[in-house]
């Protein structure tokens, strides 16, 4: 047997005394005999006897275990300071002016419409940079898009937030003297700024299917009870299983069920408000467009804050252009 010793006539069982069958352990603690019962059954047969306390191993002494190490969370809004600092230049080589032409010039969008969204630039990521806010104003994510180019990407650690002016009062969303204030939701930060260029009350999505939770804080902030979404016209996509559809208007429908308000979508002839803009596209045009499509209830219960007027009127008619006035 490993670890085991068997007995014999010179060294017999320390329980029965005989000096065959039985065991000792090396150390030994236990008897294995195979005469004497005890509490303790071997299962191959016969009986454990522990003769003495097993002696209790030195355990190793460790010090103090060392501080959990926190993750360090991106400071989005210490970040985008920079990136703004950068942009407004040193005013000796470079100065906010030289880089607002230069974004305008690359972008093909009015220079001050874009200095709405208080943009920066990174001459590490060769990029403009477009601030990220939560419903609440707050920098929480910045979005990059490099020089002359399309691409489009997000600095590590951001969070996913709206485009839009940080500065924004509820007097600037559209008050059509019937059911409340109104905002226009767009895709994009150079969607935003195009509607900025038309005097639309715009706020731009990063994706067609994020920032439902940060509108629904923003809407209830400028106390929005109706949202036009506008939908980029996107092809005809696929699904694995052969399904077709399209990301841009099922998106504006999945945001509508989010934000819980009465909506309507509105799909530009071009491929989305920037490029309806570039076409000539001015306000009277959007609003009698938008005019012509169908007011309609998310399912569930409308919300209603105290510092509304009133709640939502049922039915809903479409509202004409001339009825919009600044208050």
């Amino acid at each position: 047997m490993n670890g085991w010793k068997r007995v014999t006539r010179r060294n017999p069982c320390p329980v029965c005394r005989h000096g065959d069958w039985c065991g000792v352990s090396d150390d030994g603690v236990v008897c294995h005999c195979m005469r004497v019962e005890s509490a303790n059954p071997c299962p191959s047969g016969g009986w454990f006897h522990f003769l003495k306390e097993r002696p209790q191993r030195p355990t190793a002494r460790h010090g103090p275990k060392p501080p959990v190490r926190q993750r360090r969370l991106f400071d989005a809004e210490r970040a985008m300071a920079g990136f703004r600092a950068e942009f407004e230049g040193d005013g000796v080589k470079r100065d906010i002016f030289d880089s607002l032409i230069e974004i305008a010039d690359d972008l093909r969008l009015p220079a001050a419409c874009i200095d709405r969204l208080l943009v920066g630039r990174s001459a590490f990521h060769g990029a403009w940079a477009f601030p990220m806010l939560d419903g609440a104003g707050k920098t929480v994510g910045i979005r990059l898009r490099a020089y002359g180019g399309s691409d489009k990407w997000a600095v590590g650690g951001s969070r996913d937030g709206l485009f839009y002016d940080p500065d924004v009062q509820p007097s600037e969303a559209a008050y059509n003297g019937v059911t409340g204030r109104e905002i226009v939701v767009v895709e994009g930060a150079t969607d935003c700024i195009a509607g900025y260029a038309l005097g639309l009350p715009c706020v731009g999505r990063s994706a067609c299917s994020t920032g439902g939770e940060a509108l629904r804080e923003l809407c209830a902030r400028l106390m929005v009870t109706r949202v036009t979404i506008v939908s980029d016209n996107d092809d005809y996509k696929f699904r694995p299983d052969g399904t077709p559809w399209r990301p841009g208007i099922e998106g504006a429908q999945a945001l509508a069920r989010q934000l819980r308000r009465t909506y309507r979508i509105v799909t530009p002839p071009k491929k989305d408000l920037r490029e309806w803009y570039y076409s000539g596209l001015n306000a009277e045009t959007f609003w009698m467009v938008a005019d012509f499509q169908q007011w309609r209830r998310p399912p569930g219960p409308a919300p209603f804050s105290p510092s509304s007027p009133k709640p939502p009127i049922s039915p809903i008619t479409p509202v004409r252009s001339n009825q919009r006035v600044n208050s």
